[in-house]
């Protein structure tokens, strides 16, 4: 239980290449623990002596630590302020700046700083999307609730489904009939994924005029006809284990990775067009038939894969009709431990093999790098060849 605080440093070092002793400077990061949370050691379990279990952490760009529990009680501290020997002020607070108690314990934290909310996954209570200004709860969303697997949220993520798309419309305060140029605010929506691995999507209502998560109507209905509207859009296939990070690099990307040794890409764009579509509207709703995998990648995954920057502009149209996620990729071969995901537009991070970190790298021009490096090393391999 309870939080260790670090802080990164950094040494310049040395690094040899190539066979003639030449070498490079690199930076070598290293962890310096900085000391434990006052706050959270004082605070106890009923029964025990032991601090709440942590089981997600998460910053945001107000300068607040969120700490969730599995005492059911998500924290704030203030991460920026300093005392006068220039440590972190949390370090020696006795209580957080915000305690919000769900009553559940709290399983995963994400935010979103953009629209100003986060969301959090609860064994009993579903999906609960909260603000960033205190962290008072906005909405409550359990879309499992009717499960008869007995399925519970293990992972959320708040996606930005697609770029706004910029339209003409009709200038109504100029006499000469001209045009401007209107970009909407983007759509947003939740995913979360439940213990048994499936996957469910909301939209959320944003404020037209701030951007920011709708405090009167956070949650919207779903409109397609074969879901209940309060539980939103099913996602399938399902992954075969529990959900336990996601990550979206990008509008309209989503990556989510499993116990079942998988991570997979999903499409999550509202413009993609209906070529693009695989009969999603033929689906079993059966759960019986959800224990389908996909297949494995096929031999030219990582040449494919460099599209990943692309997908983004490959995937709008004109049309606005709502889409269900699909799977673009799904990469295969990780351990059930697999724990965590990052990604960017140009990196896929995760964990999930042994003690290794396993990276994906998307760039264009990372083999014409990695091959002028070799092509160096091997000149300095023929410099070193002599016939005397």
């Amino acid at each position: 239980g309870g939080v260790h605080v670090c802080s990164i440093v950094g040494a310049e070092e040395d690094v040899y290449t190539g066979s003639r002793g030449g070498t490079t400077r690199r930076t070598r990061l290293m962890l310096q623990p900085l000391g434990r949370m006052r706050g959270l050691e004082e605070e106890t379990i009923p029964g025990s002596s032991s601090p709440p279990l942590i089981t997600s952490l998460a910053f945001d760009d107000q300068g607040t630590l969120w700490v969730a529990g599995y005492d059911g009680v998500l924290r704030g501290y203030d991460y920026e302020q300093t005392d006068a020997n220039d440590q972190p002020l949390m370090l020696r607070q006795t209580r957080a700046d915000h305690t919000v108690n769900v009553n559940s314990p709290i399983l995963s934290v994400s935010i979103r700083d953009e629209i100003g909310c986060g969301v959090m996954t609860t064994l009993s209570r579903g999906v609960l999307l909260f603000s960033l200004e205190d962290g008072h709860i906005l909405a409550e969303w359990n879309p499992f609730v009717t499960s008869k697997r007995g399925e519970y949220a293990r992972s959320a993520m708040i996606v930005q489904t697609d770029e706004p798309q910029p339209f003409e419309q009709e200038d109504d305060g100029n006499c000469n009939d001209s045009t401007e140029t209107v970009v909407p605010s983007p759509h947003w929506s939740v995913v979360v994924g439940g213990s048994k691995g499936t996957l469910y999507q909301r939209c959320l209502g944003i404020h037209s005029r701030t951007g920011f998560i709708s405090e009167r109507t956070p949650l919207m209905d779903n409109t397609d006809g074969d879901d209940d509207s309060t539980m939103g859009t099913r996602i399938r296939p399902n992954h075969l284990g529990p959900i336990v990070a996601m990550d979206s690099p990008s509008p309209g990307l989503l990556v989510t990775g499993s116990h079942d040794g998988t991570m997979r890409v999903w499409d999550c764009s509202l413009y993609r067009t209906d070529e693009d579509e695989d009969d999603e509207d033929d689906d079993d709703d059966d759960e019986d038939d959800d224990d389908h995998a996909i297949d494995a990648i096929d031999a030219d995954l990582m040449e494919n894969l460099r599209t990943f920057q692309k997908l983004k502009s490959s995937s709008t149209s004109s049309s606005s009709s709502s889409k269900r996620p699909r799977v673009l990729y799904a990469l295969s071969g990780y351990k059930v431990w697999l724990g965590s995901i990052f990604a960017n537009d140009r990196k896929l991070v995760s964990d999930g093999a042994d003690n290794s970190i396993i990276v994906h790298s998307f760039d264009e021009d990372e083999e014409d790098v990695l091959r002028s490096r070799e092509g160096e090393e091997d000149e300095d391999d023929l410099e070193d060849f002599s016939f005397d």
